[in-house]
């Protein structure tokens, strides 16, 4: 089956949290208790997004108050880039992913028909930022 695994669905919710946080600027409890993740997974996904340069962490000083910020602006960040940052890249059949597997590919009517609805489902999640699939009327608030 293919299926987005729980890490990227959590960098998305992570990702939203932030930007739907008033000053952009969210603390990894707030994140944990608001999208309901458990805080040893969220700091996983946390340290994924910031060394792929979609988050950093901001230390508080005076009256600004610490927490994870945004480096990329969701509008700019498509659904495969957070796939591909958390999980890799799509692929629907091993053949597709390594072509030492099967010696018929250019031959093969299941290979050929695989590797067209890959593209498809790439082109797909290409096409959508995280900010086109936030929740309805949220992608207004900013």
């Amino acid at each position: 089956m293919l299926r987005l695994n729980k890490m990227t669905d959590y960098a998305i919710r992570v990702v939203r949290a932030i930007y739907l946080s008033p000053d952009h600027v969210v603390t990894s409890v707030t994140i944990s208790e608001q999208e309901n993740i458990p805080l040893p997974i969220l700091f996983k996904v946390l340290r994924i997004l910031n060394e792929a340069g979609v988050v950093a962490s901001r230390r508080g000083r005076g009256d600004k108050v610490g927490g994870y910020e945004l480096l990329k602006d969701p509008a700019d960040l498509t659904l495969l880039d957070v796939i591909r940052v958390v999980q890799g890249d799509i692929f629907l059949s091993d053949c597709l992913q390594d072509s030492t597997i099967c010696c018929q590919q250019n031959n093969c009517g299941v290979h050929l028909e695989l590797q067209r609805i890959n593209d498809v489902l790439r082109k797909e999640c290409s096409s959508k930022t995280l900010l086109e699939i936030l929740s309805p009327g949220e992608s207004q608030k900013k």
